[in-house]
Parts: structure tokens; C-alpha cells; sequence
């Protein structure tokens, strides 16, 4: 980039304060937003010819380790997947351990794409476009393209940003797998590349050896977990920005220990437009209170909150759980979540609950168990249905509250429900619908939590490119402000 090129861009950064250039603007005449957009494109040409790999490498700063999280289906992943394509070389991803095992695709012998993989295995020196050739009519267009790209994944773009000790092709043994019960699994994840995919028991001998430095946390049904050390050491070493997407409890962690880290919080909408879907469902005259409300304040704690009043064992678990009994309390208090999420928003689940619930297989009856077995108090599925509904009911004694969390859980019920609908899934099935609210009776909580973030980026959800730019924007402001510092001295 020249030096007049620079000094123009300069001059856009003194004119244009960072706040402007990466909040979210809401300008009537499209001549405005499109001259805004510049601005902010502008604006990131500018830091990215500056901060350069090697400009980064001697900016010793916390601000290298990135954290941003956001609600379960809001796209935070895609909008981070898409800068690394976009930008590589520039950032890294930093992972996080995890007990779940690697996603994929799984055949069994009745599927019609099951003799396929198996002739791919007997000779992988097969082609696309002969692999191709023996998938067999009846097979979808959509199933058809992904068994394909799962088999031939462009490795490049796989690989690129992976971890320096993961830059080789995975080999054939890891990419498919021949499981106990005959069925094929084709890999889409690997280690060192999505995850560092362990076992429990290999977690807990990490956890032995490494001690506080080395934390476990349940996420969802699973463990993940995150090496501190390990972040210390890249931070002293390395050219790259590191980059961690993580559920809310590794924002908390990381906090804790580097807390000039950069935050960012990925958002659905932004809280003016929050504010209008509110009003639509209470009414305009409602209009002067809801504008005036603080919605991260409003929301803080979500439904959890009100779980914690009359519950709080359900919420900040006892002392000293082993990992299954751990899991198993977040089982119970997920499902309590998930009902109450129904209450709030879908009449038609709410009214046939103990049906939903037993084929849902949200709620097991061991883990009720493990619960009652650690807890002071007695337990069954009408008691935890029950808790469910004075939840709701302590929810609707503030009208406002209610109809701003039906409005965050309805729009990522929509997210997710869009996706699986992709993936020819049926959203409203039981298991699928039981999963979903899991994961959406969660967002009113980290909604709530926004403010504690440093930057907060309203993903587009029809404009990729927009959420990508204003992401990898919000990343480098921070540390170009170190730089700043660092020239000044």
C-alpha cells in the first residue's frame, strides 16, 4: 500500500471514530449507507495494510487472543470460517478440547450411498468424478453433493489457520471410519483441526497433569476444555491473531485471566430493532417505555435467573460432582430450560408437555436420579414440569420481560429451524424440536450478557460480507490501538 494511499485512510481513521466505523447504523438514504459502507471497508484496507504478520508479531499484547460467542445458531461459526478464507495467513484458530465425537456423515448398509464409500475404501485412488458416477438415482441432489465434498474436501482451505501442529491431510484411516455395528462414518471434522477431540478420561489425566491451568466445563452434552497455559504460550510466541469461538463460560474464563483480551459478542439484531419487535407484539403505546429500556439489563440472566431463585442447585451445581454427575445436572436444568422456553412460545407443545417430553428424549430419568442422589430435595418429570411452569408463570408477572425473551428464543427457533430445513431435517420433529429449545432457551441469558462485551456485531443475516468485514474490523481496532501506543512511547 503507498504512503499517499496511507495518509488518505488516515485521515478517514481521524474523521471517523472506531465507534462508528463498527457499530451498527441505521441511515435512511441508501446514498448514506452505501457512503458508510465505504468508510468501513476504507477503514479495514487500512488496518489490514498496516498490521501486517510481521507488525502483529511485535505487538505484545493480550488483545492477540480473540473470544467472541453469541447465541447457538446466530452464525458466529460461518462468520468466523468465512474471514479465514478471506484474510488467511492473517489469523489462527485457537481450539478448544472436546469429548463429542467428530461429525460426519453416517451410512448404513441400506443406504443408497453406502456400496459408493465402500468401493472408495477398497480403492481410494477413486475420483470425484468416478465416485461420482456410481451414485445411483434416488439419491438427492443435496446428499449427493455433500457425501462428495465430504470425501473430497478442498484440504487448503481445510487446513488453512489450523494449528501449526496440524498442517498434514488427514489420512484415510481418520477421514472414514468403519464403525463396531458395520455402519461407515465420513469425517468431516479431525483433530487439530476443529478440535482436540479426547476422551473424558483423557481429560481428567490432562487435568491431573497440568492442574489449574487446565479447565473442564459441560457444554451441552459433552465436555470441552481449555489450556491457559496454552494461550499464554502463542501470546509470546507466533505472528498470528488467535481466535477462539466459544460457548459463554469460556468468555467468563477468559476474563478472568487475560482481561485486556478482545470480546466480541455476535447478536442476531441489533437492540433497536429488538426494541421494534417488542412493540409489535404489546402494542404502540407501549412505545416510550420499551425504547426506554436497557435490553441486556432486562434480559440479564434470562430464564436461568428465575431457576435460580427457588432452585439455585440447578443453576451453580454442588462441590465436587464427578463428570457424569456434572453432566447429568446439566442435563435436568437444560431440560427445565427447554420447557419453559415452550411455555413461553409454543402453545401446541405446551399442551400435550408429558408427550413431548418422553418422545423428545430431553429428560432421562438417570440423570433425574444422579440429581436426586446429590440434592437435599426429591425429584420426578411432572416435579421438574411443574418447576418449569412456576418459572413461566414468575416470567409472566412482567409483561415486558416475557414478550422480549418470546422475541429473542422465536428468532433463533427460526435460525436453527432455517438450517435444519437445509439439511432436510425436520425442525418441528420431537428430537430436533427438544434440542432446539435447549439451545434457544438459552439465549435470553446471552443476550443479557452483552454488555460485557467489548464489541457487539449484529450479524447480517442476508449479507455475509457485511458481518465479515465488520468482525474482522472489530478485531484489529484493538490492536492497532496498541500499536498507536507503542509508536508513542
Amino acid at each position: 500500500m503507498g504512503i499517499k494511499r496511507l495518509k488518505r485512510l488516515f485521515v478517514v481513521l481521524v474523521l471517523f471514530p472506531a465507534s462508528i466505523l463498527t457499530s451498527s447504523c441505521v441511515v435512511p438514504a441508501q446514498d448514506n449507507v452505501c457512503s458508510i459502507r465505504r468508510v468501513k471497508e476504507d477503514r479495514l484496507d487500512f488496518l489490514l495494510g498496516l498490521l501486517t504478520p510481521q507488525v502483529v508479531s511485535g505487538i505484545e499484547s493480550e488483545s492477540r487472543f480473540v473470544v467472541h460467542s453469541g447465541h447457538s445458531g446466530v452464525g458466529q461459526g460461518t462468520t468466523k470460517e468465512e474471514m479465514l478464507k478471506e484474510y488467511p495467513g492473517r489469523f489462527q484458530r485457537f481450539l478448544l478440547y472436546a469429548t463429542r465425537e467428530r461429525r460426519g456423515i453416517k451410512l448404513t448398509s441400506s443406504n443408497l450411498c453406502y456400496a459408493v464409500v465402500e468401493a472408495y475404501c477398497q480403492d481410494p485412488s477413486l475420483s470425484k468424478e468416478e465416485i461420482a458416477a456410481k451414485i445411483l438415482g434416488g439419491v438427492s441432489d443435496e446428499d449427493k453433493n455433500d457425501l462428495i465434498n465430504t470425501l473430497f474436501p478442498d484440504w487448503n482451505e481445510m487446513l488453512t489457520d489450523a494449528p501449526r501442529e496440524r498442517e498434514d491431510i488427514p489420512d484415510f484411516s481418520e477421514r472414514i471410519e468403519l464403525l463396531p455395528n458395520g455402519s461407515i462414518m465420513v469425517c468431516k471434522e479431525f483433530d487439530g483441526v476443529h478440535y482436540w477431540f479426547r476422551t473424558e478420561q483423557e481429560l481428567a489425566l490432562l487435568k491431573q497433569e497440568r492442574g489449574d491451568v487446565f479447565i473442564i466445563e459441560p457444554v451441552r452434552d459433552y465436555y470441552q476444555a481449555l489450556d491457559l497455559q496454552e494461550v499464554k504460550d502463542l501470546l509470546s510466541e507466533g505472528d498470528k491473531i488467535y481466535i477462539l469461538e466459544g460457548d459463554r463460560v469460556w468468555f467468563n474464563h477468559v476474563q478472568e485471566n487475560f482481561p485486556v483480551a478482545t470480546f466480541i459478542f455476535i447478536a442476531p439484531f441489533s437492540d433497536a430493532e429488538f426494541k421494534e419487535r417488542i412493540i409489535s407484539l404489546l402494542g404502540n403505546e407501549h412505545r416510550l417505555e420499551v425504547e426506554s429500556l436497557n435490553i441486556p439489563n432486562l434480559l440479564q440472566g434470562g430464564i436461568e435467573h428465575y431457576v435460580e431463585q427457588n432452585f439455585p442447585q440447578l443453576i451453580v451445581f454442588p462441590q465436587g460432582l464427578a463428570l457424569n454427575e456434572n453432566k447429568a445436572f446439566l442435563n435436568v436444568k437444560n431440560a427445565i430450560l427447554a420447557i419453559a422456553a415452550a411455555y413461553i412460545c409454543d402453545d401446541v407443545v405446551v399442551n400435550d408437555i408429558d408427550t413431548w417430553l418422553s418422545q423428545s428424549g430431553i429428560l432421562q430419568q438417570a440423570d433425574i436420579d444422579i440429581v436426586n442422589a446429590n440434592i437435599d430435595k426429591f425429584f420426578d418429570v411432572d416435579g421438574i414440569i411443574n418447576i418449569a411452569r412456576e418459572v413461566y408463570q414468575d416470567i409472566g408477572n412482567n409483561k415486558v420481560v416475557l414478550t422480549a425473551m418470546k422475541v429473542i428464543i422465536e428468532e433463533m427457533m427460526f435460525r436453527i429451524g432455517s438450517r435444519l430445513q437445509l439439511q432436510n431435517q425436520g425442525p418441528r420433529e420431537p428430537a430436533n424440536l427438544g434440542k432446539t429449545y435447549i439451545r434457544t432457551s438459552q439465549s435470553p441469558r446471552e443476550y443479557g450478557g452483552s454488555d460485557d462485551y467489548k464489541n457487539v456485531l449484529v450479524n447480517e443475516w442476508d449479507e455475509l460480507h457485511m458481518s465479515v468485514s465488520g468482525f474482522t474490523t472489530m478485531i484489529l481496532e484493538p490492536l492497532f490501538q496498541d500499536w498507536q501506543q507503542a509508536q508513542s512511547l
